[in-house]
């Protein structure tokens, strides 16, 4: 199920071994790379690799035992697809509320301190 590689790097550091930037390219035609990628940083898709790892200290798969990994779905292509482009955009415009959300708390926050008068006797954070 897996190929050749290119590169794509983890947005969520599961496990150090996820903060390297590493590269899986699958074949086209059987797995959406993007489906692959959330299915391989899913609780079941790390367990996996856990038990491919070699190595203690600096941690690697081998590319025998990385083609060895389970990549367990009874979707189609189209439908890795359709769901990874579903889950993409709720995930954004979940991102978009907590972005807007976190902007409200930080103007609630500089009322305070300007209501309670301690607006210029710090620096703020950018």
């Amino acid at each position: 199920m897996i190929q050749e590689s290119a590169p794509f790097k983890s947005p969520r550091p599961i496990r150090s071994f996820f903060r390297k930037t590493w590269s899986i390219r699958p074949k086209k035609n059987r797995v959406d790379g993007r489906w692959l990628y959330q299915y391989l940083l899913s609780p079941f898709g790390e367990a996996q690799i856990a038990n491919t790892v070699l190595g203690s200290s600096t941690a690697l798969i081998p590319i025998k035992r990385l083609q060895e990994i389970p990549v367990v779905t009874t979707m189609s292509l189209p439908e890795q697809q359709q769901t990874i482009t579903d889950y993409e955009r709720d995930r954004q415009a979940i991102a978009a509320q907590i972005s807007a959300l976190n902007k409200k708390l930080a103007e609630l926050d500089k009322t305070l301190y300007r209501n309670i008068g301690i607006t210029g006797l710090y620096k703020e954070k950018h």
